[in-house]
């Protein structure tokens, strides 16, 4: 897993898994903290998250809303779409899907 900060949103990319929780829970902390009003969480260069990563995601969400926070994922891939309905996870959070490419 990687990451980077771009135009306000906290960019993730790569394969994350179980092993990449503890330091996934370090930089969404300070992320949250850092942002003022809306939290957003690019997915859209995120090739696979086990489900640990969706209970880390869970957990961001509601440290999100206890600052009074908005939480967004954005450009959620096809092949992730599936794992978050799968899990029940698309109830929870405030989707965007990536757009097929051409």
């Amino acid at each position: 897993m990687d990451f980077q900060v771009k135009d306000e949103e906290l960019c993730l990319v790569g394969q994350i898994s179980i092993n990449d929780a503890e330091s996934l829970i370090k930089i969404l902390t300070e992320y949250i903290q850092a942002q003022k009003e809306i939290v957003k969480i690019n997915l859209a260069d995120v090739e696979t998250m086990d489900t640990t990563i969706l209970q880390v995601l869970v957990a961001a969400k509601r440290t999100t809303k206890q600052a009074d926070k908005r939480f967004e994922l954005l450009d959620v891939k096809s092949g992730l779409r599936e794992t978050f309905e799968l899990a029940g996870m698309d109830l929870v959070f405030k989707l965007s899907f990536a757009q097929p490419s051409v």
